[in-house]
């Protein structure tokens, strides 16, 4: 039969040979086609929302606070526990993403460099400050 088995299980023919690998390989090469197009769709999507964040010395900050984090020692996480905590300003920049921000004698038991990861900006206005993303 020109290398093709045929086997029959519960009822139905099974193809075992070169037909059977070359549809498993156009299948796999349409699912990887199908793959390359989705995620391109969702890489396009995540970088119109993506900005980079920079800070300059002076600037005002809110600290991120998660309970994984090292912030975790300083402040109590519970229920109630404020995500943000701050204003804090940025002593001056160390390098492309880490800052030195000026935290108060209370909290003297943290590091005071920081990532760009833990910040988020603020805006402030003549009369109020608001978070920005």
């Amino acid at each position: 039969m020109g290398g093709v088995e045929h086997r029959f299980v519960g009822g139905e023919v099974l193809t075992i040979g070169p037909e059977l690998l070359q549809k498993t390989t156009d299948k796999v090469k349409l699912i990887q086609d199908r793959m390359r197009v989705t995620q391109s769709r969702q890489k396009s999507y995540a970088d119109k929302r993506r900005r980079p964040l920079q800070f300059e010395e002076g600037d005002h900050v809110f600290l991120s606070v998660t309970p994984t984090t090292v912030f975790g020692r300083a402040i109590k996480s519970t229920k109630l526990t404020p995500k943000l905590i701050g204003p804090y300003q940025i002593n001056k920049r160390i390098r492309h993403v880490a800052y030195e921000i000026a935290l108060p004698p209370h909290q003297a038991n943290l590091h005071n460099v920081f990532s760009c990861v833990p910040i988020t900006e603020i805006h402030c206005g003549s009369h109020s400050c608001t978070k920005g993303r």
